[in-house]
């Protein structure tokens, strides 16, 4: 697997549901962080109801960045991704966009980053191909056997 610095998530459908955070993310989001990625959050939540939430789960301090809907870019605009980019100074050949929606897909392909698919009802399976998905999990606890070695 490609070495990248920054894993730029989905929010809704790829680390929550409508009501909570999936039981496998904290874990998974700590594990990565501690191994030494940089996270962050580009979603079409608007930023108050997206801080709420990481408030609300004790999670804020997990990620360097967050790019939402009224900051003036929607997805797929690529400015979503690339705003998070600028912010951490990091180029998107060290980032990797997940995410679990076709909109997810079509960012990462139009901001030119690589992009791997959270397909927890392998809703999306058939369309991975046209947008060069690297790989596809079934959740994000998925990422533990493509980021860290010793899961």
């Amino acid at each position: 697997m490609k070495s990248y610095k920054l894993l730029v998530f989905d929010w809704e459908g790829t680390l929550a549901s409508r009501d909570a955070l999936f039981p496998e993310v904290l874990e998974t989001l700590k594990k990565l962080q501690q191994n030494g990625y940089l996270l962050a959050i580009a979603t079409s939540k608007f930023r108050t109801s997206l801080q709420k939430k990481l408030h609300e789960y004790e999670i804020e301090g997990l990620f360097a960045a967050t790019s939402c809907s009224d900051d003036g870019h929607f997805k797929p605009d690529p400015q979503m991704l690339w705003s998070i980019l600028d912010e951490l100074n990091i180029d998107g050949e060290n980032t990797v966009m997940i995410g679990d929606s076709e909109t997810d897909l079509q960012l990462a392909e139009n901001a030119e980053v690589d992009v791997i698919l959270v397909d927890r009802d392998e809703a999306y399976s058939h369309i991975a191909d046209d947008y060069n998905v690297m790989a596809s999990v079934k959740d994000i606890a998925g990422l533990q056997q493509l980021f860290l070695f010793d899961s």
